[in-house]
């Protein structure tokens, strides 16, 4: 004999409380099997099962499983969800606000980096006309005689050492630019990570 509660109630026609009664009479014995209780045999009231302890059906820890769901309905009842609401629009309000600053952050930070761009293009193009005026310069002075284009030699030498010393700040200011280059980058990537993270405050 092995039945469920629900199939003995059938076929005895009883209610679930007269089997919990005959079960703690010792009358039915029972086994537990995972979340299911079935009744293994049944006895008369002269021939009562001697159960041990382990056997024993244990009904106080139904009862405290029902307080605690019980205990729970009237915490969820009595939550205030309207503050809960208020909170989030409040949060996804700042949330938007935060989002709109770092999008005028980097329309500032990218029209700044590209007037500078602009900046230095224009200057490395100075220099370069500079040394072809002075290249230009120097071709006529070929034609001249050897005192006097050795004068001008030496002082295109001065020049093109002067030039060459511009060269190198620019070159400085060319890894500036490409330092600043990488961190905008930096910053536009994180920009979009950040936008990718907060879709999921959207409704």
């Amino acid at each position: 004999m092995k039945v469920s509660i629900k199939e003995y109630m059938k076929s005895h026609n009883v209610s679930r409380q007269t089997i919990y009664n005959r079960i703690e009479k010792g009358l039915l014995k029972t086994v537990k099997e995972g979340n299911k209780i079935y009744i293994v045999k049944e006895f008369s009231n002269s021939q009562k099962a001697s159960k041990s302890k382990s056997e024993k059906f244990d009904f106080s820890e139904i009862a405290e499983y029902l307080e605690l769901i019980k205990s729970s309905n009237e915490i969820l009842k009595n939550f205030d969800y309207g503050f809960l609401r208020k909170r989030l629009s409040s949060i996804e309000k700042a949330l938007i606000d935060f989002r709109m600053d770092i999008n005028k952050s980097n329309e500032i930070l990218s029209q700044k980096f590209q007037h500078f761009s602009e900046d230095i293009s224009e200057r490395i193009q100075n220099i370069e006309t500079k040394i072809d005026n002075l290249e230009n310069r120097l071709e006529k002075y070929f034609s001249s005689d050897d005192e006097y284009y050795e004068n001008i030699k030496n002082h295109f030498d001065e020049k093109l050492l002067s030039v060459s010393e511009n060269k190198s700040k620019l070159e400085t200011i060319e890894d500036r630019v490409s330092q600043l280059d990488e961190k905008l980058e930096e910053i536009l990537k994180r920009t979009d990570n950040n936008k990718k993270s907060l879709n999921i405050f959207k409704r």
